[in-house]
């Protein structure tokens, strides 16, 4: 399979610099295949020989590079873009959740739908139409949105989720107006 991308960043560089690694009859093959000319057969048999092998090993050299590899649910969710997290995640950022383990992400976006596993977290993607009015807040450290504690429990309208509706509740009934602006009276309408 051949990578244009690494192609043209080759004929990019030119002849003279890449030529300690192909040939110049090589660096025409490379400079047709960018160009989207047609081969003749002795330049397929190029492509097939040397040519190949030697775009084959720059392409696995560079595979992240040309290739970026999601190594964790935030590298997916800077990808994303339009979202936060709510639920017990959440709360836990926001200081109100440390006795949780929370092995479920719940995130609310704009373009997907469904469930991702990310070693140990399983991110469930909630598509709305629109997040502008939703109160989150960015964490320093992680670059992540994390909703607010109000924004949570307007959440678990959306996300049909009771535990943390609970546990929100809970955290109300101990802490007041200090964890939340709102009181489950104004909530439940």
């Amino acid at each position: 399979m051949i990578n244009l991308e690494l192609i043209n960043k080759l004929v990019e560089f030119g002849a003279e610099r890449i030529k300690p690694l192909f040939k110049k009859r090589q660096f025409e093959v490379l400079k047709k295949i960018s160009l989207g000319i047609e081969l003749s057969d002795t330049e397929k048999r190029y492509l097939r020989g040397y040519v190949g092998r030697k775009l084959k090993l720059l392409n696995e050299l560079n595979a992240n590079q040309y290739n970026p590899r999601l190594n964790d649910y935030s590298d997916f969710l800077t990808i994303l873009s339009n979202y936060y997290i709510t639920g017990l995640e959440a709360l836990k950022i926001n200081g109100y959740g440390w006795d949780l383990q929370t092995n479920t992400l719940e995130v609310i976006n704009t373009k997907l739908n469904g469930e991702i596993q990310f070693s140990n977290k399983l991110v469930k993607l909630i598509k709305v139409r629109s997040i502008k009015k939703a109160e989150f807040l960015i964490n320093n450290s992680t670059s992540l949105r994390y909703a607010t504690n109000e924004q949570i429990i307007k959440d678990t309208n959306i996300t049909k989720n009771m535990f943390v509706k609970k546990k929100w509740a809970n955290h109300y009934l101990n802490y007041g107006s200090e964890f939340s602006k709102f009181n489950p009276g104004k909530v439940n309408d």
